[in-house]
């Protein structure tokens, strides 16, 4: 496992790979179609209840309350999730934007919506400035979930969990063609069924990493990418409507993505290229949607779309680089201080 501090470089990189992904389908370029870059969400819920899992559960047994996780998930989302739902008003600012507000309330709920991450307030199918934002309130609430029902949470219980999630997505897959669902008021069921499904499956992987991982091989960071990229590029035709399309995306979701973060854990080769990646990745996700959809609506060609999502990327990096990093480093520094001072207090409560 490459590794930096308690970093997973390798995984770190496969989250860019998949927002890259996510990007190019919502880009519409017939030229780079990636029909099935939906699963890359899925991939993305898995990968973070392994990497919640690995980071809080620990804490959780310590005596993390809720309240105080709840505000820790929120202050390390929202500056991106505000520099995303800001991009995306001034794209409609700018007549770049297919939300048309049935009138003035329903712009209200939809700015409401938006900043407060609550999906399906107005007309809009999503939210409406910035419509990929959808699955990060979907995930806020598996990660509530995940702190409430902690202590009842066995590892013999979250089998069932995950089991009867997964009938919810095999439902509501069947019922709508494919597991591009979520995203609108009418698929909502599934979009829970897919966070519910794909966070506690990551809960799952980490803690039976002591089993699984020394019967995972380390392939080379690039060939995982490569696998990746390839399921999310099924040739199954129209966009995955289906029995078939929908069998694919359940054994993609179900086998597939959980053995890609297994891989991804243990992946030889992951240098800087896979770290700019990591660093690209969530700033991506956050401000594509409303740039992308500017791009289409401005009649761009395939050729400037393809030249205008690596503009975003760059843009992305940047984003990593010059807000998100920093915010990070400083949010640590933080909570080390308030650690100390409490140490501090308790060992003076103590002495007295």
């Amino acid at each position: 496992m490459q590794g930096t501090g308690n970093r997973l470089v390798a995984v770190d990189g496969l989250r860019g790979v998949a927002a890259i992904c996510v990007a190019l389908m919502h880009a519409h370029i017939s030229i780079l179609p990636v029909l099935r870059g939906y699963l890359a969400v899925d991939f993305f819920f898995i990968l973070s209840g392994y990497v919640i899992a690995r980071s809080y559960e620990p804490r959780f047994a310590a005596g993390l309350g809720v309240g105080e996780y709840a505000w820790a998930r929120i202050e390390r989302l929202y500056p991106l999730l505000l520099i995303g739902s800001v991009t995306g008003v001034a794209a409609w600012l700018a007549g770049y934007s297919e939300f048309v507000p049935a009138g003035p309330a329903d712009l209200v709920r939809a700015l409401i919506g938006q900043f407060a991450m609550i999906p399906f307030l107005s007309t809009a199918s999503s939210l409406a400035f910035d419509a990929a934002l959808w699955s990060i309130s979907f995930e806020l609430l598996a990660n509530i979930a995940h702190a409430s029902i902690y202590p009842r949470l066995s590892t013999r219980r979250l089998p069932l969990l995950i089991a009867a999630s997964f009938l919810l997505l095999a439902f509501m897959a069947h019922r709508y063609g494919s597991l591009n669902i979520g995203w609108n008021r009418a698929s909502a069921l599934g979009g829970l069924g897919r966070v519910m499904f794909g966070f506690f499956a990551g809960v799952l992987l980490w803690r039976t990493e002591a089993w699984w991982a020394p019967r995972t091989p380390r392939l080379p960071f690039a060939l995982i990418c490569l696998v990746l990229i390839a399921v999310v590029n099924a040739p199954l035709a129209g966009k995955g409507q289906g029995l078939w399309g929908t069998l694919y995306d359940l054994g993609i979701v179900a086998l597939a993505m959980p053995m890609l973060v297994m891989l991804g854990v243990r992946a030889n080769g992951a240098g800087r290229f896979a770290l700019g990646l990591g660093g690209l990745s969530f700033p991506v996700y956050a401000i594509h949607v409303p740039l992308v959809d500017a791009m289409r609506l401005a009649g761009w060609s395939n050729e400037v779309r393809i030249a205008g999502v690596a503009a975003v990327a760059a843009v992305a990096w940047l984003i990593g680089r010059h807000v998100d990093e920093p915010l990070n480093a400083w949010r640590r520094a933080s909570r080390k201080r308030s650690a100390a001072r409490r140490t501090a207090a308790a060992l003076r409560q103590t002495a007295g």
